[in-house]
């Protein structure tokens, strides 16, 4: 089917499809359980953001090119309480979230980290002026939207990343936030749909600190499309159409269309779940089973170490890099490193990252008697089933299947304790926790201004 026939089947271009999608998500239509989880994603977003390294922030700063803005009127960034234009807001305050991958997770047919949407969500509905309500439904969209593109359209399987996904959903979500119209969503959608098609090379091998930019740079050019369009600049009504044509070529498949025709799905939203480590999202489970197998003196005692995961876990968490990681991007995303640093240590933290704990020779030891084995062909991004296996040099063997979370699937405990424990002695997480859980009662910027207050 050609691009055209595709696109007059479905009887409108498809980033209107999309604009009306995410336009039509109502806090009145959504269930208690998925409004309840798009508040927990807030909390947990908010924890991501405090646990980075501050330091990051001004580095982010230089990354966007625009400085903080002197007193009110631009969009807060959250760490320091700053106001800064929305479109470096959005990036900083995303650079921040992701760069400890402490940050929630979708996995299936391909892997998203939905909750990358929020800080542009937050700083469009900052500079709107918008109610919480209003930042609340956009909110859901996004995340449902995040979830249903990994569903519809995936990537990874075919040398992309993920935050190409940003292409559509950053614009919508922002347009939709600042009151334009659909129609104008649409129009600004078709501006940034050429960078739907992102390469995945920046998270493979010896990851670089780019993943920690990659969807905070598409969200800043969000923003620059919004106000190209208001001046007047407009692309081809079907350039989303013709980048979900080529992503056809390579998956074989057209896009999905009947998926929009009914809407989105909010509840699709209670699919996203969370970490408790700062690491990729497939060793959760591995670095929770090795926690709970520490003893002090272990690394010397083990002879080897046998992990088995699912191909796609140890294809992008094993390979050869991964033994001899340079930098903490390489690192979290490195099974032989987390399970082993978890083993000896007992714990995995930012702490474990910035001590750069891959250095360490007990550590590097214990890595060298590390084998990783795919346990299934599937070709899905799911965890899988896992297992641990320690053979020691006395002869004996411990064997643990690793589950995640250990102590079952309290989300917003997870959310909350994070919050807790990074915003400390920062912001007042108690504070900003009974705001969100009421956030569609008052303005947004009830929120906004708990960033604002420092200690």
């Amino acid at each position: 089917m050609t691009q055209e026939k595709q696109s007059s089947s479905s009887g409108a271009p498809l980033a209107s499809l999309f604009a009306s999608a995410v336009y039509d998500v109502a806090l009145d239509k959504l269930a208690a359980s998925t409004v309840d989880h798009a508040k927990t994603i807030l909390i947990d977003a908010l924890a991501c953001v405090y646990a980075a390294p501050a330091s990051l922030e001004d580095q982010a700063i230089a990354v966007a090119g625009e400085q903080p803005l002197p007193g009110s009127g631009g969009a807060t960034l959250i760490a320091s309480g700053r106001n800064a234009e929305p479109a470096t807001a959005a990036l900083v305050n995303g650079a921040m979230l992701r760069s400890r991958d402490l940050m929630d997770v979708c996995a299936g047919r391909d892997v998203s980290h939905p909750s990358e949407i929020i800080p542009s969500a937050l700083a469009a509905a900052e500079v709107a002026g918008a109610s919480g309500r209003e930042l609340l439904e956009a909110m859901v969209a996004g995340l449902c939207l995040h979830v249903t593109l990994a569903r519809e359209m995936p990537v990874h399987p075919y040398g992309f990343h993920h935050t190409g996904h940003a292409a559509i959903v950053a614009p919508l979500v922002i347009s939709r936030l600042l009151r334009l119209s659909r129609e104008q969503a649409a129009s600004v959608l078709n501006l940034t749909a050429g960078s739907l098609l992102v390469p995945e090379g920046f998270s493979r091998g010896q990851v670089t600190n780019l993943k920690t930019y990659a969807y905070g740079l598409q969200a800043k050019n969000a923003f620059t499309a919004v106000r190209q369009s208001r001046a007047g600049l407009c692309g081809s009504q079907q350039l989303l159409d013709e980048m979900a044509g080529l992503w056809s070529k390579f998956s074989g498949a057209p896009f999905n269309h009947g998926a929009l025709a009914d809407g989105l799905k909010p509840d699709l939203v209670e699919q996203i779940w969370l970490k408790r480590f700062p690491a990729q999202y497939a060793l959760q489970p591995l670095i929770s089973a090795a926690c709970k197998l520490h003893e002090p003196g272990i690394a010397e005692r083990i002879s080897n170490v046998q992990v088995f995961a699912s191909r796609r876990t140890v294809e992008r968490c094993a390979d050869s890099a991964k033994y001899a990681p340079k930098n903490a991007e390489a690192a979290d995303h490195s099974l032989p490193f987390c399970i082993c640093a978890a083993l000896v240590d007992g714990s995995f933290s930012g702490e474990t990252l910035d001590k750069c704990r891959w250095q360490d020779a007990e550590i590097a030891g214990l890595m060298g008697k590390l084998s990783a084995e795919a346990v299934s062909n599937d070709a899905g991004y799911a965890v899988g089933p896992q297992k641990l296996v320690l053979q020691m040099k006395d002869g004996t063997e411990t064997s643990v299947a690793a589950e995640y979370p250990p102590d079952g699937n309290n989300w917003r405990d997870v959310a909350v304790g994070k919050l807790r424990c990074h915003a400390q002695g920062r912001m007042d997480a108690d504070a900003a926790i009974s705001c969100i859980n009421d956030i569609e009662d008052g303005p947004a910027r009830n929120l906004f201004s708990i960033f604002q207050t420092h200690s």
